[in-house]
């Protein structure tokens, strides 16, 4: 068998026509073996050994490239697996679509609906969803979507999205903000992968511009006024809002050279800032206010007024805003008013005498001539027979006091900054007649002018003047009567009438207000009870805000607001209660106190002023009842 093996090989080397190194080997030669051994006796000859090709060396280059191969190798199978196996299960926030469908624009203070669409694009679904929603800057979400309306941060628990599935959760809310502002809507939606505890998270915003600002400010000012002289503005709120617009405020930028002197509200902090309250859909407040301009002749000074709620710092949000300018005139003609020695507000009451004085001044550097003075009075609590004047005189006809150089002499001709005053004197009805009572809240107004010549180069004589205008505001008339009954009343009184020591006797007391020109608001009626008298707790009405402290004795009435015409033109507020008197041997013979000197307190609505009006302690002494007798009085034994 080995002969035939060397036989074969012998053929392969010494193949016709070929030499030994032409022959290429097809593939290296097999590693001796033991069993080789067995059919090759012997060691290869020289020649063969140097026949057989070297085996390549591996350097580092090859190495790196080997070992890259084998590691890409595995990376592309790892990547195919993983598709394989795990592919489907994979949830990435860019397949999660979160949109904000609904109006891109709305007026300021209505309410606005939108819907937020959540669509899960994965091939798998997800759980543990929550949508938050962060609502814009001085929003209020509507009252249902948002659990008290009073925070702008809503955490809505959604729970599974499956796979494919759109949720839409409703926003409704009232944006409020400047016309033309931008209010963003930020919306943030976590949740977890099915089969992971991980939390992820997806975010959007979405913006919606208002068209309209929900308030309306106007600033109603006359084009011009003249320097130093006071003048009459009023601010108009307008609510545009759907919803009611809380602790509205107003605040009032004014020029340089603005004096604030009054207005008829009375601004809350220094003298331009107004709480107005919460404003209801479509209402309208109105605030006048007097000031003085001092400046330059001709200059032009702009009035910048904002309303809407405050912020956190105090500041006002301008839901509206409004700017008003006016020019300002040296007056040639210096013109001021002072009643009873006031220059500011003036709250008269009834049957008041009041003097006016009438304060003018040349301040031109030139003479000027035939000066006249005219001043009007009008309302209706003017008492015309009362009007008296010096100098002056009197046009009953159609009210008005005139001076003159026929009167004044010295209007003859006034020289440069002279000044100099007149004065006149009137009353005011009281009490007010019952027509200017049904009118309410009256006023009496002085309108005064100077008028004159001043001789121009160019022109000759030429006329100057001024005009001014006072408002006098009449408080309105607080009183307070009580009275003390025991035969008559809404109440049936009991026990021995005169008093005696041991036996209890009932009375009735009963208050009673009465009020004039003008609404009484806060109004409050309160006395005291001594120890020995006892409060049955019987009132009337009975729906009345009455209250007894039993550990100081005091009874307070609180009727509210007292209508103008009260026990006038209309019946008169009272309170009615019943008390109970058990004399003591100590008080034989007198007529011991019942109730306490009995106080009322109140605010005019219409002027601001603070009201009070007493009256003295009620004994046993009945004076009030018809029906009373001198003898029923004095404790008996």
């Amino acid at each position: 068998m080995n002969e035939d093996i060397i036989e074969r090989l012998k053929k392969r080397l010494y193949r016709k026509g070929e030499t030994f190194r032409e022959r290429k080997l097809k593939s290296p030669l097999t590693p001796y073996t033991d069993e080789s051994k067995t059919y090759w006796e012997g060691s290869p000859s020289e020649e063969e050994h140097l026949s057989l090709p070297e085996k390549p060396k591996k350097t580092p280059i090859r190495k790196a490239i080997i070992i890259a191969g084998i590691v890409f190798s595995l990376a592309i199978l790892g990547f195919l697996v993983y598709s394989l196996l795990l592919g489907p299960n994979v949830v990435s926030s860019k397949n999660i679509e979160i949109s904000f469908n609904g109006p891109t624009t709305i007026k300021g203070g209505d309410a606005g609906d939108w819907q937020v669409s959540i669509t899960n694009n994965n091939k798998t679904g997800i759980e543990l969803a929550d949508l938050i929603i962060e609502y814009p800057e001085n929003s209020e979400p509507i009252a249902g979507f948002l659990s008290g309306a009073k925070t702008l941060y809503e955490r809505r628990a959604i729970g599974q999205i499956k796979a494919g599935e759109t949720v839409i959760q409703p926003v409704k809310a009232y944006l409020f903000g400047e016309k033309d502002s931008v209010k963003v809507f930020k919306l943030t939606l976590e949740y977890r992968p099915q089969g992971s505890n991980a939390i992820l998270a997806k975010t959007a915003e979405n913006s919606v511009r208002l068209l309209q600002s929900p308030v309306e400010v106007s600033v109603n000012m006359p084009t011009e006024t003249n320097a130093g002289e006071s003048f009459l503005f009023d601010v108009e709120i307008i609510s545009n809002a759907a919803a009611v617009i809380k602790n509205t405020t107003l605040k009032i930028e004014y020029p340089a050279g603005f004096q604030y002197q009054d207005s008829d509200l009375k601004p809350a902090s220094g003298d331009d800032i107004w709480r107005l309250g919460d404003l209801e859909p479509n209402k309208k407040r109105v605030i006048n206010i007097t000031g003085i301009l001092e400046g330059q002749d001709q200059m032009e000074l702009s009035f910048r007024v904002l309303a809407g709620p405050v912020d956190e710092k105090g500041e006002v949000i301008a839901y509206g805003f409004a700017t008003q300018g006016i020019t300002l005139k040296k007056s040639f003609l210096k013109l001021g008013i002072l009643v009873d020695g006031k220059t500011g507000d003036v709250i008269a009451s009834e049957g008041a005498n009041l003097k006016v004085e009438i304060e003018w001044q040349n301040t031109l550097p030139d003479k000027i001539y035939n000066a006249v003075i005219q001043a009007k009075i009008t309302g209706p609590s003017v008492n015309q027979r009362t009007i008296s004047v010096g100098k002056g005189f009197y046009r009953s006809f159609d009210q008005t006091l005139v001076w003159n150089q026929s009167s004044e002499p010295g209007l003859a001709e006034i020289e440069p900054l002279q000044r100099d005053k007149e004065d006149f004197n009137f009353s005011i009805f009281g009490p007010l007649p019952n027509d200017v009572i049904k009118t309410s809240k009256p006023t009496v107004t002085l309108e005064i002018e100077m008028s004159g010549e001043r001789i121009t180069e160019g022109e000759g004589r030429v006329e100057i003047k001024n005009h001014l205008t006072k408002e006098i505001k009449i408080a309105t008339l607080l009183k307070l009567s009580r009275r003390g009954l025991y035969h008559s009343g809404p109440f049936t009184n009991t026990g021995p009438l005169p008093p005696k020591v041991g036996k209890e006797t009932t009375y009735t007391i009963i208050w009673s207000l009465t009020n004039s020109a003008n609404a009484v608001s806060d109004a409050t009626v309160s006395a005291f009870l001594p120890s020995y008298i006892r409060w049955l707790g019987m009132t009337k009405p009975e729906n009345t805000d009455v209250s007894y402290n039993q550990t100081t004795g005091e009874v307070v009435w609180r009727p509210g607001t007292v209508v103008p015409g009260a026990g006038i033109v209309t019946s008169a507020q009272e309170l009615a209660f019943q008390i109970s008197f058990l004399p003591s041997a100590t008080q034989i013979g007198g007529q011991p106190v019942l109730v306490s000197e009995t106080t009322v307190n109140g605010k005019d609505s219409f002027t601001g002023a603070f009201l009070r009006d007493m009256k003295s302690a009620l004994t046993t002494y009945l004076d009030t009842d018809p029906q009373f007798k001198y003898g029923e009085a004095a404790v008996k034994q």
